[in-house]
């Protein structure tokens, strides 16, 4: 990893989305420095480029980049176990609680635009998360798979699969 890489990584994680031409002004790089660097850190999975949003802008916006903060493992497996723990003590079933935990991890998710669009918007969400997901062509469509993620069941992954069909 380079220098630059990381002077852009970090300025990422301390900032929001940023735009090319914002990073290039507040690090003093040429844009075409950023966009090779910027290349480097999303083949490393360490950052995201985001849809660009039309909001009252003329012309194509912009696309804009976040920075992947890895995620501590073990404190997110406590919080689960714990919610779970709590959930159960009500009284509800597995299914009801994962429904649950489905409603409130996809709480902020708002897709928009064609199908093949979402499903992307879907997995930059859920990697956003922590969950690695990816989407891939199916005989009945697309489908969106969740993987490698410790706190993630198998009925907690169908329950978020389920809930983000409704969405598109």
């Amino acid at each position: 990893m380079s220098k630059p890489s990381e002077m852009i990584f970090e300025y990422l994680s301390q900032n929001k989305a940023l735009t090319i031409p914002q990073l290039s002004q507040a690090l003093h790089l040429t844009r075409a420095d950023i966009r090779h660097h910027l290349a480097e850190l999303m083949h490393e999975e360490r950052v995201l480029k985001l849809s660009p949003s039309s909001e009252d802008q003329v012309g194509r916006p912009a696309h804009r980049y976040q920075a992947i903060l890895p995620l501590n493992r073990n404190w997110i497996q406590t919080l689960v176990q714990t919610q779970y723990q709590l959930l159960c003590n009500l009284g509800l079933t597995e299914s009801e609680i994962a429904c649950h935990f489905a409603a409130s991890l996809l709480e902020g998710f708002a897709p928009g635009g064609h199908a093949t669009s979402k499903l992307s918007q879907a997995v930059t969400y859920l990697k956003t998360k922590g969950i690695e997901a990816k989407w891939i062509a199916g005989p009945d469509g697309p489908l969106i798979t969740l993987a490698g993620t410790d706190f993630l069941t198998h009925t907690l992954a169908q329950a978020i699969v389920e809930r983000i069909q409704k969405e598109l």
